[in-house]
């Protein structure tokens, strides 16, 4: 009692929400949802989803504020660790020497990864949005196409493969790899 949320608010979230609260008394928004830090009365930081609504009075002035308050401090952990994980995940992947593709459940190359474009010719830009069956060799159309069938029917599994796939200048390699 006594506090102001100011006043709880982590020392670096202090101002975070007074833009949004200015605009919706300005009458710019009705309401806005935001988050920030808040400090435990033990010190200890939580991580809070605000939502704010202010409620006008029949002749338009503020007539008083709603605020409600989410702990979300789990989500934003968890959110945390996932970043890091993408993080550790991406940089695996752009390292690799081994070309990686990511293909959607049609057939469309979504990502090459900069060992793609060393093993096959093409820069990302080249690849992304193509089917992928306009690079491979015309015999194995067939089997890749059978092949991904099989992988959209049961995701998660696995699949090895061999294709000769069209290099940049033309030639085909033939290439081995998993689904």
């Amino acid at each position: 009692l006594g506090l102001s949320f100011r006043d709880i608010s982590h020392p670096e979230d202090r101002e975070v929400s007074a833009g949004q609260r200015a605009r919706m008394y300005a009458g710019e928004i009705r309401q806005f949802t935001l988050r920030k830090r808040y400090l435990r009365k033990d010190g200890a930081t939580v991580w809070m989803q605000v939502t704010a609504a202010l409620v006008r009075s029949a002749g338009g002035g503020p007539r008083y504020e709603i605020t409600a308050f989410e702990d979300v401090s789990e989500a934003v952990r968890i959110e945390a660790e996932l970043r890091q994980s993408e993080g550790r995940f991406r940089a695996l992947i752009e390292n690799s020497a081994d070309g990686i593709v990511l293909l959607d459940e049609t057939g469309r190359i979504r990502y090459g990864s900069p060992a793609t474009t060393r093993i096959l010719g093409y820069e990302e830009s080249e690849l992304v949005g193509r089917a992928a069956v306009e690079l491979l060799h015309p015999d194995d159309v067939d089997s890749f196409q059978r092949d991904l069938a099989a992988v959209n029917r049961q995701p998660g599994g696995s699949l090895h493969a061999h294709a000769r796939i069209r290099h940049q200048d033309g030639d085909y390699r033939l290439l081995e790899g998993t689904w």
